[in-house]
């Protein structure tokens, strides 16, 4: 039985062309590979820009409506209904600004510091420091909360403050640099003046950030002293911040650009170089594919060659007792080896030039992990049964013609 498989083989396949059959397996790795390649690589870069850690993180939009001398330059609750509405967008936080003076000082730098400054507010959800110590234990006005004597309002800074106190205040007038541990030691003085009062209150600085450029209190904090100290006339938002849900930011940043917003900060370029990756990722996987389907359609050519060759044999075969499906199964067999070697090789070629990108991936995020071989492996499975079913397909229409 095995003796006259192996001359059913041998007889069937004696036609079949080194030069075709190599061509379609170089083909067919070098298609695999720039899929598979492209598909980690999408995955990976995808989740390195992600990272709340990593070096592109997060890319939340800080916008306004633009300054004009004849009022709009608020957000109407109508524009931010829209916004909400619009594919792209995760979620939106209003800023609150103060409507009262107010003034820190600082006495512990050897001479005082004093400077007039406004604070802001936003919803935690969107801040990017430890909450732990995001507590303001004021009290004043709101019954929800007041509840203890005042120990403290806690502030978060622009990282970018400290960077111009170190190399332009303290270089030129010769005081103490600090470093961000210090200046959470440091307890100022947070003076708020309005409706006729005067409270000084004890504040320290809990955290850092590099989203958001203002000095920002909680929420609950600015609305009690807004309340005391605040004026009586309605302030409108003039700053939203917002949350991109990472799918559709073509179609936000679009939408945004189309209504002449003005962005702040560095969120929208993130934003573009992540949609940048994402294009470029897109038309390698996109030319991966076409390599793959004109290795397809090589396989195809070479295998309708052959059975045309044996055209007669196939109908020998048949008449000798043979069946569809024996006759069929040289060249199937010959197609799933075929197809099984070259995703093969393409899986252990996309692994070995893989480290080159995760290189270059670890500059931005030097905790950045890989999805590793498991997903390109299912994806590499993935185009074996596919391809190999529509080779058997073709082959057994062939055959049956």
């Amino acid at each position: 039985m095995k003796t006259g498989k192996a001359l059913l083989y041998k007889l069937l396949l004696a036609k079949l062309s080194p030069v075709q059959l190599s061509g379609f397996v170089l083909a067919n790795i070098v298609g695999a590979v720039i899929i598979l390649f492209g598909v980690r690589a999408y995955r990976d870069v995808t989740a390195t820009f992600q990272d709340p850690e990593g070096a592109i993180a997060n890319n939340y939009l800080v916008i306004t409506p633009g300054i004009s001398g004849f009022g709009g330059n608020v957000f109407t609750p109508e524009e931010i209904a829209q916004l909400q509405a619009q594919p792209g967008v995760d979620s939106i936080g209003a800023f609150r600004t103060c409507t009262f003076k107010v003034n820190a000082s600082l006495e512990d730098l050897g001479i005082p510091v004093s400077t007039a400054m406004f604070i802001e507010s936003i919803p935690d959800a969107f801040l990017d420091v430890d909450l732990r110590a995001w507590h303001a234990e004021v009290y004043e006005s709101r019954q929800s909360y007041i509840t203890e004597p005042s120990l403290f309002v806690p502030v978060i800074l622009p990282r970018a403050y400290i960077n111009v106190y170190n190399f332009g205040f303290a270089a030129s007038r010769g005081t103490p640099q600090m470093d961000e541990a210090l200046v959470k030691l440091k307890s100022f003085h947070l003076r708020c003046r309005g409706r006729g009062m005067d409270h000084c209150y004890t504040a320290r600085v809990v955290g850092f950030t590099d989203r958001i450029n203002t000095i920002l209190v909680p929420e609950d904090f600015l609305a009690a002293a807004e309340d005391k100290y605040g004026s009586a006339v309605p302030v409108g938002v003039s700053r939203l911040i917002i949350k991109p849900d990472g799918r559709n930011d073509d179609a936000l940043l679009e939408y945004l650009n189309a209504q002449n917003y003005h962005f702040d900060g560095t969120g929208v370029d993130s934003m573009k170089i992540v949609s940048l990756v994402r294009g470029i990722a897109f038309v390698v996987i996109l030319l991966g594919v076409v390599v793959s389907l004109l290795a397809f359609f090589l396989l195809v050519v070479s295998i309708h060659l052959l059975i045309e060759k044996n055209k007669d044999k196939n109908a020998t075969l048949i008449a000798l007792g043979y069946t569809r499906a024996e006759v069929c199964r040289p060249y199937e067999v010959t197609a799933l080896a075929l197809n099984f070697l070259s995703l093969l090789i393409a899986l252990l070629a996309t692994g070995s030039l893989y480290g080159m990108l995760e290189g270059v991936l670890l500059r931005y995020n030097p905790d950045f992990e890989g999805t590793g071989m498991g997903f390109i492996t299912l994806v590499a499975a993935a185009l074996m049964v596919v391809f190999s079913l529509l080779h058997i397909l073709m082959i057994r229409k062939e055959v049956h013609e």
